[in-house]
């Protein structure tokens, strides 16, 4: 406890030192982020935004500040179609998740709106995250297709053994047939094409 008290700022000097030193803690923490971060105003300008979201933007951080956040995250002039910032900014509990697409190329983003309180507890700001969900997208669609082949598949495999079944009775009744019948009998060329006929469609089913 002693040794904590001492680095306490005592001056006024030191305390701004002291928040300055927390300025920067906090600035690095965020621009360690991979995920575009900004902190937004209720009328869509940035605050700040850490190095991500810059870069995403090909601006310098100090350019991002006082840009409208769809201008800078989408190139657009208006919110991006799904926003849940303003229902954020009306205070409601836990922060608001919505998707992001086809607003930054091809890219799929995941997006959540979180609030920022003021010292009397009121929203000054919204917490604004996006996070790239793209190759996600992609291998849960590639997953899901491959669910879907598989089911055909075994769609498939059971209508090609429902019909193999009297396939192969035909095959052998009308093989039976030409063993019995002489080939100058009128029927022998019918029962001929019979077998062959059901030789074309096993060989279709396999």
């Amino acid at each position: 406890m002693s040794s904590a008290r001492k680095q306490k700022p005592k001056t006024a000097d030191e305390l701004v030192r002291f928040v300055e030193d927390l300025k920067r803690q906090w600035m690095s923490t965020i621009d360690a982020m991979v995920d575009p971060l900004m902190i937004v105003a209720k009328d869509y300008s940035i605050r700040k935004a850490n190095k991500a979201m810059a870069r995403i933007a090909g601006l310098d951080v100090k350019a991002v500040v006082g840009e409208k956040c769809h201008k800078v995250f989408a190139g657009r002039d208006k919110p991006c179609v799904g926003c849940k910032m303003r229902e954020t900014a009306k205070g409601k509990d836990g922060p608001e998740t919505f998707e992001v697409d086809g607003i930054r190329g091809d890219r799929f983003y995941e997006a959540s709106s979180q609030p920022v309180y003021d010292a009397q507890g009121a929203i000054d700001g919204i917490v604004q995250v996006y996070r790239d969900r793209t190759e996600a997208r992609c291998m849960q669609e590639q997953l899901s297709q491959q669910e879907k082949l598989a089911s055909i598949g075994l769609l498939a495999g059971g209508v090609a053994h429902e019909i193999n079944n009297p396939l192969g009775g035909i095959l052998i009744f009308s093989q039976m047939l030409l063993r019995e019948l002489s080939k100058d009998s009128p029927h022998y060329p019918d029962v001929v094409e019979i077998e062959a006929a059901t030789q074309r469609c096993k060989a279709i089913v396999e």
